[in-house]
Order: C-alpha cells, then sequence, then structure tokens
C-alpha cells in the first residue's frame, strides 16, 4: 500500500508540473508559476516524508538487532530519535 500511495504522489506532481508548464505556455502565467510551486513542493514532500520513515525503520532495525545481541539500555540510548506516528 505504500507503494500505492508514493507511485500515485508520484504521478499527481509530474501531472501537475507538466500541467503547469502548458498553462505557462499558453500565457496563463499566474496559473502555471502556482501549479509549477504545487507540484515541486509535491514531490520534494514525498522525498522529505518517505527518508524520514526510511530512517526510522532503520533506527528500529538497528535497536532490536543490538537487543537480541544483549546491549544495554545505555547503548540503546545513543540511537537517534524515532517519532510514533
Amino acid at each position: 500500500m505504500e507503494r500505492l500511495g508514493w507511485a500515485s504522489a508520484t504521478s499527481f506532481g509530474w501531472l501537475v508540473l507538466g500541467g503547469s508548464l502548458w498553462l505557462l505556455h499558453e500565457g496563463k502565467s499566474l496559473a502555471g508559476i502556482a501549479g509549477i510551486v504545487t507540484a515541486l513542493a509535491t514531490l520534494l514532500g514525498l522525498y522529505v516524508w518517505s527518508r524520514r520513515d526510511q530512517m526510522q525503520a532503520i533506527t528500529k532495525k538497528r535497536a532490536a538487532d543490538l537487543l537480541k545481541a544483549g546491549a544495554t539500555p545505555e547503548q540503546l540510548e545513543l540511537l537517534p530519535e524515532t517519532e510514533n506516528p
């Protein structure tokens, strides 16, 4: 399901970007620029959100691996903080 959300957000971003460039071509400068900003914000937000989720997953996996290896609570405190969504 996560991949479907990622793919649909990426498709939406590229579609809006293409439509905005077409609006600029047709002389609708304000709508075109607003669309470009919206599309770029969508794509940038998608990248930032997916990287944050990826880092949280890596941190959780490292903590689980350390617990299996017999790590102390002090050692686990050195791991980066993870937020619970």
